[in-house]
């Protein structure tokens, strides 16, 4: 790597951004990537929604296109799912898209981990 990783958090996600030198291959490079996700995904937590995935994308490239999708009829986390889980999906499948990414929207959900052993009287609060 030429620099630090930059890190970002959005939407639900959080984004790493990797700068390699031009002098590696990128195959070597993904490779490299692949090897460091397979030697950490066991310090991960066992109950993440899907496991890491990398993209090879230029960050110095700018959006192509922009969508702003609503809905008259569903309610907006319908609509979030609708478009996470079907056009994400399919526009991210077109040859040449090299990372397709969703901002806005809300999930409606709040996941807490929280340690099963508990020291002395000391118990989560709920409420």
């Amino acid at each position: 790597m030429t620099s630090p990783p930059s890190c970002s958090a959005f939407g639900g996600a959080s984004v790493i951004t990797l700068q390699f030198s031009l002098d590696l291959s990128i195959d070597i490079a993904e490779q490299e990537v692949q090897a460091v996700i397979n030697d950490g995904s066991n310090l991960l937590p066992s109950v993440l929604p899907t496991p890491p995935i990398y993209n090879m994308i230029n960050p110095a490239d700018t959006p192509i296109m922009s969508l702003a999708i609503t809905s008259k009829t569903l309610p907006l986390p319908k609509t979030q799912d609708l478009i996470d889980m079907r056009l994400e999906q399919r526009i991210s499948q077109v040859p040449g898209v090299g990372l397709v990414s969703l901002s806005g929207g809300h999930l409606p959900a709040l996941q807490v981990a929280v340690e099963s052993v508990c020291h002395g009287d000391a118990r989560p609060e709920t409420g």
